[in-house]
């Protein structure tokens, strides 16, 4: 098969030649502060995985937790949001 000038052919298929493979954990490192509603009482804004688009990369709502909420991840500006739940689905910010 003859590709295309500027691409190149490598495992995970045709990609162009100055990018690189890299294994998501060596570019990422997964957050570990979270927050627990029940203890501070609820009311803080939060991104569920249903607030995700799939593919798109877009935020479609938003809640706050409340006092009977779970744990919650805390993110901060310029993270990126990934879900890990059904990850075929690509939901991403």
């Amino acid at each position: 098969m003859e590709l295309k000038q500027g691409y190149k052919n490598t495992e995970i298929g045709v990609i162009p030649e100055d990018w690189d493979i890299e294994c998501f954990e060596e570019l990422a490192n997964p957050k570990t502060s979270r927050i627990n509603p029940k203890i501070r009482g609820g009311g803080d804004f939060c991104i569920e995985l249903e607030h995700i688009g799939q593919g798109t990369g877009s935020i479609l709502g938003n809640t706050v937790t409340t006092n009977n909420s779970s744990i919650k991840n805390v993110f901060d500006v310029d993270d990126v949001l990934f879900g890990k739940l059904r990850s075929y689905l690509k939901k991403y910010w």
